[in-house]
């Protein structure tokens, strides 16, 4: 029994707890085993303030919403209860991570991948809207990949600030969410008319910004500050026209246009998103998964004991990986076969180009021949005792012959195709693997750089060992010449030589996009913002005057 007072009140619910997957301002997460059935799952555990009752009610309200949920495309709730001091929520194991550290990797994804993650979404969204549940946090950090592999299935979580509207409030009045995502009509309830509110449709705004990220790498509104990035949201300022969208098609720009509409009733709702012709093969992928999934579900409750209970296959990770990498081999095996056969048959025509050179170069002789013996004799007739001359056929192979040749020739080219295809196969597959690992590692190195230059307590309590640590930035914003700053600094301290500490502001200027503002907040947060703080820390301001603490200055464009 383990010596903390929370991971044995785990245990005795009967969940073994295994490692740690990470701490946060939120609260705790383990990976926990069920010895009763062997399920995974991910255990959140929340430390609780006695005297704070909107913090209780707050997750009563979450593991309500979401043990009511019962979807593929939801993160599925296991159990949930909770003492005096803390919450335990235990949630299905993702072992992929969450969108957002995807989306920084590939900087944007292909259409394909887009339509894919969208379409996921929004049959999740319109789940949960026929029962009444508004999400309102709907963000790439609260979207989790079932599993590392490149079009992994993704799942919604984190119902903390979501809703359930009953038959009596057909809308609501609270301003919540993450800024980059709200919806305008959020930003513009009127707190003296009863009457103002929102409804669901602010969920398909946030889908909208999400899908634009997805195929462009950066969000769709922008603003120095916080209220002016406000503003351009309220008047739904945003471009298709930026560098990168040429080569987006039209039909992806009209379903953003659909969704980033200012009017709530004038957007498009979930059913009509689904249905529109951009998704017709995600729509394909996603029923052939989930007919898969039925199939299966239906055998394992016939061979079933009792045959009562319902098994969602659909839902386990072990099913996720073995559909994925089953769709992954026969996309694989599809393409090389295609290779296969076009460079069959390239050989083979230029293989049978030869022979027939061949045969026309040796023919003549074979011809000629019979017509010389033919023609009528111009001299001295021959001597009728002379001995035959031999066949002029045996300077040349016969048809069969050469037909042997040609198929024996043709089944080498053959075995060479095979040996290429599988040399190139192999190619590929190590090539693919070193890029996912150079990915991985530059993923690494990325957070490992932004949270050397980010260890301090309480948001600028304390300052980083290094006077200079800020400069640590600069690779991951793209500042090139860095590298050659730090070099000389390298030599300078080589040399004996001591660096004078940075004055506040004095230092080189770090420029970062949205994307990587909402890298370097995520990592603050996750930092040590204080608890009560964390829903409006930390603003672009905040950044830029702990930059200037550390010795830089932080622009955002």
């Amino acid at each position: 029994m383990p010596d903390d007072p929370a991971l044995a009140h785990v245990e005795s619910k009967g969940w073994s707890v295994g490692a740690s997957l990470g701490e946060g301002a939120f609260g705790r997460v383990y990976v926990v085993t069920r010895p009763s059935d062997g399920v995974k799952a991910a255990c959140k555990i929340i430390e609780l303030h006695s005297k704070d009752e909107a913090e209780k009610l707050a997750f009563e309200n979450e593991s309500k919403i979401m043990m009511a949920l019962d979807h593929p495309g939801i993160v599925k709730c296991f159990d949930a209860w909770d003492t005096e001091s803390h919450a335990f929520l235990t949630l299905e194991l993702m072992s992929g991570g969450e969108l957002f550290d995807r989306i920084v990797t590939l900087k944007k994804f292909s259409e394909s991948m887009a339509a894919d993650v969208s379409y996921q979404c929004l049959r999740a969204l319109q789940h949960m809207h026929n029962k009444g549940i508004v999400h309102r946090d709907l963000k790439p950090e609260n979207l989790l990949l079932v599993n590392s592999t490149p079009d992994s299935p993704v799942k919604l979580t984190d119902f903390g600030l979501s809703h359930l509207m009953d038959a009596e409030s057909k809308l609501m009045t609270d301003v919540c969410g993450t800024l980059a995502y709200i919806a305008p009509e959020i930003l513009m309830l009127d707190k003296s008319d009863e009457d103002d509110g929102y409804g669901h449709q602010c969920d398909v705004w946030s889908m909208g910004v999400i899908l634009y990220i997805l195929l462009s790498g950066r969000t769709p509104f922008q603003g120095q500050n916080d209220k002016k990035l406000s503003k351009a949201i309220q008047r739904g300022e945003y471009s298709l026209e930026r560098a990168g969208w040429s080569k987006v098609s039209d039909g992806a720009k009209s379903l953003i246009k659909q969704m980033l509409v200012v009017d709530p009733t004038k957007r498009a709702s979930t059913e009509k998103l689904l249905g529109d012709t951009w998704f017709a093969e995600a729509a394909a992928k996603y029923n052939s998964r989930a007919s898969i999934a039925g199939r299966l579900s239906s055998m394992v409750r016939s061979l079933s004991m009792t045959g009562e209970e319902e098994v969602n296959l659909m839902a386990s990770e072990d099913y996720q990986i073995k559909q994925t990498d089953l769709e992954n081999r026969l996309t694989r095996a599809t393409l090389a076969t295609a290779r296969a056969k076009k460079k069959i048959k390239l050989v083979l025509a230029m293989g049978a180009r030869r022979v027939r050179t061949s045969v026309k170069k040796t023919a003549p002789s074979v011809v000629q021949k019979p017509v010389e013996l033919e023609a009528p004799p111009t001299a001295a007739p021959p001597a009728p005792e002379a001995a035959p001359e031999p066949p002029p056929e045996a300077a040349t192979p016969p048809p069969a012959t050469l037909l042997r040749r040609l198929s024996n020739g043709a089944a080498g080219v053959v075995g060479s195709v095979t040996e290429v295809v599988s040399s190139t196969a192999s190619s590929a597959a190590s090539v693919a693997g070193t890029a996912v690992t150079a990915a991985s590692d530059a993923q690494e190195k990325t957070v490992v750089v932004l949270k050397r230059s980010l260890s301090f307590e309480g948001c600028a309590q304390r300052r980083p060992k290094s006077a200079g640590a800020m400069d640590d930035l600069k690779p991951v914003a793209g500042e090139k010449a860095a590298a050659g700053e730090k070099a000389a600094a390298g030599e300078k301290a080589a040399a004996g030589e001591k660096a004078a500490p940075a004055a506040g502001g004095d230092g080189e200027t770090v420029v970062l996009d949205e994307i990587g503002y909402m890298a370097l907040k995520k990592l603050v947060i996750a930092h040590g913002v204080p608890k009560k703080d964390a829903g409006n820390a930390p603003n672009k301001g905040m950044l830029q005057d702990l930059a200037v603490k550390n010795g830089c200055k932080l622009t955002f464009v």
